[in-house]
């Protein structure tokens, strides 16, 4: 078995996640693979073996006919820019793919899923992005194998070079978008929009250290929509005390399972929103209080206190 869509595999320092998304990488073993690595942080000696650890293995396991490219910095990036560099990288030479970060642990059958689509919404310019990810919880019914919104996530997911030449790391349209009311219509529920001006805004200060929301809003300012499957696909393996971000281990969205897609069904409706997807996958994404006292109340428990 070969997969002919290239796939990127961005890494860091965590053996532990990196060692599972490959050896998911490898069932397909896609004929072009692009292996990109940020460097260890400074203040941070520990991460540079870490670092040199993960790249060294990564090298050593592949054993297949397979085009390798690589690109590991000496010098750290970071998150906010070091995977839009990564993607950049990718485009440069291809005209769609795969991407994964070293948490994302895909189903195998993701990689079908991504490969159809990708052909299908080649030259449909108002499809940008084809997510892995379901967080829907069974609230929505689905009459076909995928849906449309305009909310995106970003681990394991496909895009063409077309989309992501439009993608801004800074965000310079958001005040103009802001303005104009189509973040009002895009989030009707005001705490969620509350919750999620304050993180762009902390974006565009610098505060929040990301890139993936300025790539949900490259979709929103190009009036572009991004696919959603019926079924998760892709599941975030990272979270806990070893994450940069997601470092709350018992989250909703941590180490969701994975299931076959089956046979791929075609909406009849065409590219259309989703709206009713897009209110309950808001609803996981920003919860509301009740569930957060929730979980901060079995912290307290395991930490044998009483609540």
């Amino acid at each position: 078995m070969s997969f002919s869509t290239p796939v990127l595999f961005i890494t860091f320092n965590r053996l532990d996640t990196t060692r599972q998304v490959f050896e998911a990488i490898r069932k397909v073993q896609p004929e072009t693979l692009y292996l990109f690595s940020d460097a260890g942080r400074e203040g941070k000696p520990e991460e540079e073996q870490q670092v040199t650890e993960v790249r060294k293995w990564l090298l050593e396991q592949i054993n297949w006919p397979c085009q390798i490219n690589t690109l590991f910095l000496d010098k750290n990036m970071g998150p906010r820019y070091a995977i839009g560099h990564a993607i950049n990288w990718l485009f440069e030479q291809e005209e769609a793919g795969v991407i994964f970060e070293h948490d994302c642990l895909p189903h195998t059958s993701f990689f079908r899923f991504c490969e159809e689509l990708l052909d299908k919404y080649k030259n449909d310019e108002s499809v940008m992005h084809i997510s892995g990810n379901n967080f829907l919880f069974n609230e929505v019914p689905f009459e076909a194998s995928y849906t449309f919104t305009r909310h995106n996530h970003i681990w394991g997911f496909a895009t063409w070079k077309r989309a992501w030449q439009k993608y801004d790391p800074e965000m310079s349209g958001f005040d103009e978008y802001y303005k104009n009311g189509c973040f009002n219509e895009l989030i009707p529920n005001k705490r969620i929009r509350k919750e999620y001006l304050s993180i762009l805004n902390g974006v565009k200060e610098g505060s929040v250290d990301t890139w993936d929301y300025q790539w949900f809003f490259n979709t929103w300012y190009n009036n572009g929509l991004g696919v959603i499957p019926a079924k998760n696909l892709v599941s975030n393996i990272g979270y806990g005390d070893l994450a940069l971000n997601t470092n709350k281990a018992d989250h909703i969205l941590a180490n969701i399972a994975t299931h076959e897609i089956g046979e791929i069904k075609q909406p009849v409706t065409g590219v259309k929103v989703n709206k009713e997807a897009e209110r309950v996958y808001l609803k996981y994404v920003f919860p509301p209080l009740l569930y957060r006292i929730r979980v901060v109340n079995k912290l307290l428990r395991q930490f044998g206190l009483n609540v």
